[in-house]
């Protein structure tokens, strides 16, 4: 049983080498949240989250006053046994705020279940850019040693979006691999002509990820069923509530799991493991977040999917010395 005696709350900023920029949000610079634990032998656990209201809907101010008012104090007064009890106290004080949650479950599991270092591979995000400025971007990228490509797109003209994926492909090394990512900006028939087009210019897409809005899982099926490329959830699926309609629907071929989607590392991977149960593709994902953050999800990939090209690439983003990208791994 782990004692809790100190909790040393703190925020600092990152600062990324260039905008990230998607359908949803656009980002230079974001805060990190970290707590740090002490327990009563002087261990220590340390958990970061970042707020991502645009995905979330939890702002920066949220997190900060939901952690101070009803993480801090459960943890001041917690006894942990185990990750899932220490869970299930979180979720009773906070549940309405996963990334408050997030916060205090990784700061625990990284007492009890986090040691050693990870590796997993990863894709590189393209982020939505002129396609005058395609080549450097994936030149940047290929000389770092990623093959696998994931580009955000949006609900530009149809032949604007198939333009710039038709020169990324072409820019690709020959291993290469390439994922399509609209976030939600796309609708049902826009998604069909776009993969019957990719299809028709002979261009290889490993996965369409969440193209149109989350709460339409029929439309999604419909995408699948009359798709020739796999589709994958990405907000579409939080947590098992929306597991559980996914496959209601037989909506997608791959879930993409995220430990600030979920709510903490202990329910993403209660959601990874029934992705895997039910027979679906996992994807390991992360937010634009801190090495510490993204370390986490590296764990969980090397946990469930340790072969499989996941996405983990937000600690390139930004100068770091925790984790280190080579060769398409992150370590």
């Amino acid at each position: 049983m782990i004692e809790i005696r100190d909790i040393d709350y703190s925020i600092y900023s990152i600062n990324l080498r260039s905008t990230f920029q998607t359908a949803l949000r656009s980002v230079d610079s974001f805060e990190v949240f970290k707590v740090q634990l002490t327990d009563s032998q002087g261990k220590i656990g340390v958990g970061e989250v970042v707020a991502t209201p645009a995905i979330t809907g939890i702002t920066p101010q949220r997190v900060d006053e939901d952690f101070k008012s009803k993480i801090f104090p459960v943890l001041k007064s917690m006894q942990v046994i185990n990750s899932d009890d220490a869970y299930q106290e979180l979720l009773a004080a906070c549940p309405e705020n996963p990334t408050a949650r997030a916060l205090g479950d990784l700061a625990i599991c990284s007492f009890l279940d986090m040691p050693g270092k990870f590796k997993a591979k990863s894709d590189v995000t393209i982020p939505i850019s002129k396609i005058s400025e395609i080549p450097e971007l994936v030149r940047v990228r290929i000389d770092s040693g990623f093959n696998t490509f994931k580009i955000k797109l949006n609900d530009d003209a149809l032949q604007s979006n198939l333009r710039k994926v038709t020169l990324v492909h072409s820019l690709l090394p020959r291993e290469g691999r390439l994922r399509i990512d609209p976030n939600e900006s796309w609708g049902v028939e826009y998604s069909i002509k776009f993969v019957e087009e990719t299809i028709k210019a002979g261009i290889a897409i490993e996965y369409l990820e969440q193209p149109i809005p989350r709460d339409d899982y029929k439309g999604l099926k419909r995408i699948k069923s009359e798709s020739q490329i796999e589709i994958m959830a990405d907000e579409s699926c939080f947590n098992m509530i929306d597991f559980e309609r996914i496959l209601e629907h037989q909506a997608t071929d791959w879930v993409n799991v995220k430990i600030l989607k979920a709510g903490g590392i202990t329910p993403a991977r209660q959601l990874a493991r029934a992705v895997k149960d039910a027979g679906l593709k996992l994807s390991i994902g992360c937010m634009m977040e801190s090495p510490i953050g993204v370390a986490s999800a590296i764990s969980l990939a090397a946990e469930f999917e340790p072969e499989l090209i996941h996405d983990l690439d937000a600690a390139w983003w930004y100068p770091q010395s925790v984790l280190m990208y080579q060769k398409g791994e992150v370590q």
